[in-house]
């Protein structure tokens, strides 16, 4: 994984708190991603950022809450070990350091055996606070990612978030082949 990729991933979720909002997806409806290969149900009460969703990536915004998250499919080729799991989260160490954030949690590997990798971090970036996991999974051999960051400092309110993150991770699915 590159560090742009990263990089990318922590600074998306962060801007779409400033994002406007698109219609979310119809309840127990499906998103799709990579022109339908991959499918996952979105979370209840979200919304769609407008602007930072594309064919790879599905950007939502809680509605009523400090939720943010952005789901994306990564390349055939991207690594989801723990070589891998390291270097992200050195990479996202050094971005703290580099943005000069106020790290509360430094990102740390979390064990949990439905991801291939589990990231969590607390941190005050401009003024915001944010507490996000990251996690990473294969859906049928495609690498995903989703990262879900709680803008709030209540613990249990962004336990809450992080739960929703993992289930709408925990939902996708590989749906078909592209012809």
């Amino acid at each position: 994984m590159s560090l742009k990729m990263a990089l990318t991933a922590v600074f998306l979720t962060l801007a779409l708190a400033w994002m406007p909002l698109g219609a979310g997806a119809p309840a127990g409806g499906t998103a799709k991603l990579l022109r339908g290969q991959i499918e996952y149900t979105p979370p209840d009460g979200w919304e769609l950022a407008v602007g930072s969703s594309n064919e790879s990536t599905g950007a939502w915004v809680e509605k009523d809450g400090p939720g943010i998250l952005a789901i994306q499919a990564l390349p055939g080729n991207a690594m989801v070990d723990q070589s891998a799991a390291r270097a992200i989260v050195k990479q996202l160490h050094d971005s703290h350091m580099k943005a000069k954030d106020e790290v509360v949690l430094e990102p740390s590997l979390e064990t949990d055996d439905r991801f291939a990798i589990r990231i969590h971090e607390r941190f005050k970036h401009k003024e915001k606070f944010a507490d996000e996991l990251h996690l990473y999974k294969l859906v049928g051999s495609r690498p995903c990612m989703l990262t879900v960051n709680a803008v709030t400092e209540d613990e249990a309110a962004a336990k809450k978030v992080h739960g929703v993150g993992e289930e709408t991770l925990l939902s996708a699915r590989f749906a078909k082949k592209v012809k």
